[in-house]
């Protein structure tokens, strides 16, 4: 049986956050985006979004985007970066290389 989910009244006034997601795949990565777009602007954030062609591209931007948060004194810091893609498993290994080499990406700009 499903589970009602009930929402946690949450708040980001004046949070700045950044999403960088794919073009592929539109169909499930634009649902992902509407639905992160929505909540964070229900809290009161606020959005930058940026729309790479792959899964592939997104640590590049989102190293950009964190290293000029960090370095650029006049603009307001970044308080996430979100990064929605979406990698369909096929018959090849593909999908796990790409999924692996995004995964590590993503960590090294974390870390």
């Amino acid at each position: 049986m499903l589970k009602k989910i009930t929402r946690k009244k949450i708040g980001a006034p004046g949070g700045n956050f950044a999403i960088v997601a794919s073009k592929y795949n539109a169909r499930y990565v634009n649902a992902m985006l509407r639905a992160a777009k929505a909540e964070i602007l229900r809290a009161g954030g606020t959005v930058q979004m940026v729309r790479v062609p792959g899964a592939y591209e997104i640590p590049v931007v989102a190293a950009r985007l964190a290293r000029a948060s960090r370095l650029t004194p006049h603009a307001s810091p970044l308080s996430a970066i979100l990064c929605l893609g979406v990698i369909l498993r096929g018959a090849t290994t593909h999908a796990q290389h790409i999924g692996e080499a995004v995964s590590c990406a993503l960590v090294q700009i974390q870390i």
